[in-house]
C-alpha cells in the first residue's frame, strides 16, 4: 500500500489517503510517513473501506484486488462500496495497472 500511495503524490500539492483493515499493515504505513516527513501529504486510515468516513471525495482509488476477478473474499461488493468516494470524474485503478504504467 506505501508504494502505491507515494506513486500517487506526482504533484507538490497532492495528497493521498490509504485505507487497510490490516492494522499492522496500517501501524508499517504510518510509522513510514512519519519517518519520511509525509505526513502532510499521506493520510493512513484504520479500517474497512465500508466502515472510515473520509472528509472528502477523492480522484482515484487505487485497490489492491484479491481473488479470481474480485469474486473470491467478496471483493467485487468491497470494490463497488468504494466507489462512493470518488469525485464523478474519479477513476478506479489495481495496483498492477498503475505498477504497468
Amino acid at each position: 500500500m506505501y508504494v502505491c500511495m507515494l506513486v500517487c503524490l506526482v504533484r507538490p500539492d497532492d495528497c493521498v489517503w490509504g485505507e487497510d483493515s490490516v492494522y499492522v499493515f496500517v501501524f508499517v504505513c504510518q510509522t513510514l510517513v512519519n519517518n519520511n516527513r509525509l505526513s502532510d501529504r499521506v493520510i493512513v486510515v484504520a479500517g474497512k473501506i465500508e466502515e472510515v468516513d473520509l472528509p472528502e471525495q477523492v480522484d482515484v482509488i487505487i485497490s489492491e484486488p484479491m481473488g479470481y476477478m474480485l469474486f473470491n473474499e467478496r471483493m467485487l461488493e468491497t470494490f463497488l462500496h468504494a466507489k462512493k468516494w470518488l469525485k464523478p470524474a474519479g477513476m478506479s485503478l489495481s495496483c498492477t495497472q498503475l505498477a504497468s504504467s
